[in-house]
Parts: C-alpha cells; structure tokens; sequence
C-alpha cells in the first residue's frame, strides 16, 4: 500500500493525513524505509561491505530479522 501511495501521490483513504487509520502512516512510513533499505543492500553487490559502510541500515536489517525469527517461535 506505501508504494503504491507514493507512485500515485495520493494517502489510501479519503481525508488529509490525519484522517488515516491511527497508526496506518506509521506503519507504511516503516515499511518503506525497510523496503528501501533491503533494495539498496541487495543492489550493492557486496552485501558484508554495504553493512559496515550503512550501520544504520544494518540494524534496522538485523532488527527485522530478530522480529520475523521471534513471530515464527
């Protein structure tokens, strides 16, 4: 739904932002940045050197990792 939203600038309900779903911009906001993060590691080539050069990028990875690793017992 975040990507589509930002392809056709347009929120996914009707209203302003603060006629979404609470939580619903939050919610895309994160996945976009994982998303974006995911892209650019998987483009680098070199997926060990892109986490030492984006330490940042690395955690939020390594953080979603831990997430899905504990949801699945």
């Amino acid at each position: 739904m975040a990507q589509l939203c930002e392809r056709w600038h347009a929120l996914p309900e009707a209203g302003g932002l603060l006629d979404q779903p609470a939580g619903l911009i939050e919610k895309m906001s994160i996945a976009m940045n994982y998303y974006n993060v995911h892209k650019a590691m998987k483009e680098s080539g070199d997926w060990a050197e892109w986490m030492v050069e984006n330490p940042q990028g690395a955690e939020l990875i390594r953080l979603a990792k831990e997430l899905r690793d504990n949801q699945n017992g």
